[in-house]
């Protein structure tokens, strides 16, 4: 679950990914979780929704992320009641491969790419999320 949070001394707005340990162990994914948050603390790009801060206690597992409160993609190609023009076609795909680049060049394989994991922020701007099946690779691997 994903709820979106204000931090109190700062006023800033983050999303906060909320896991159950025991959903994450019944589903034999501590691999997964640990692997997405290395990932995401590897990354700082304005076009990769990031890792602030990640918690835990005793029953939930939390990351801290950028908030982008504009939605994701599919919501827009669901309920945008016309195509996208070709400018901004183009816009989103000049960031998402701005976003793909920094990752690759940083060994970093997404593996998931869809339009649900493409979140807009209000201004208009795309991020890549859900690194959860990211990979770490060596130049050798490409």
């Amino acid at each position: 679950m994903v709820f979106a949070a204000q931090m109190l001394d700062t006023g800033k707005l983050y999303a906060i990914k909320c896991m159950d340990k025991r959903m994450i162990k019944a589903r034999h994914a501590t691999r997964m979780i640990v692997n997405e948050r290395d990932v995401l603390a590897s990354v700082d790009h304005p076009f990769i929704a990031g890792l602030q801060y990640a918690f835990q206690d005793e029953h939930e597992l939390f990351f801290v992320l950028d908030l982008k409160t504009g939605g994701d993609l599919e919501h827009y190609l669901l309920h945008l009641n016309r195509p996208f023009t070709e400018e901004e076609v183009r816009f989103f795909a000049a960031e998402l491969l701005l976003g793909l680049r920094f990752l690759h060049e940083h060994g970093i394989m997404h593996r998931d790419i869809k339009p649900a994991n493409i979140l807009v922020s209000l201004e208009g701007h795309v991020s890549l999320s859900d690194l959860g099946l990211a990979v770490f690779f060596t130049p050798s691997q490409r």
